[in-house]
């Protein structure tokens, strides 16, 4: 997401962002029991996050890390961290949303 100062800017940029499809369909697979980034990860705000794992803090992603790296993370975290805790999801068919594309799964969890 851009970095936005004003207020009423950032407001009205997070209401078109969720008005996109893909990232409705992505945040609902990021909050979705089969995914459940928050059994792992803390995501500030959110009750419960973060369960006894110690996975990164969610919300520093987008300014932390590159498209490209969490992409390419998502695919197949043992490739680029080998010993990880995270988990090698089934991209695809295995999931609906987005007509099982796995890449556009990805995107949109990313975004």
């Amino acid at each position: 997401m851009r970095q936005v100062r004003d207020a009423d800017a950032r407001s009205e940029l997070l209401a078109s962002e969720f008005d996109d499809p893909a990232v409705v369909q992505g945040k609902a697979m990021f909050d979705s029991k089969a995914i459940a980034c928050i059994s792992c990860h803390v995501v500030t705000g959110k009750p419960g996050s973060g369960g006894d794992k110690k996975a990164p803090d969610l919300n520093l992603a987008k300014s932390r890390l590159k498209v490209k790296w969490m992409l390419e993370w998502l695919r197949d975290p043992a490739q680029l961290e080998p010993g990880t805790g995270m988990t090698k999801f089934p991209w695809g068919p295995g999931y609906p949303e987005l007509g099982g594309d796995g890449e556009a799964q990805m995107n949109a969890i990313v975004d």
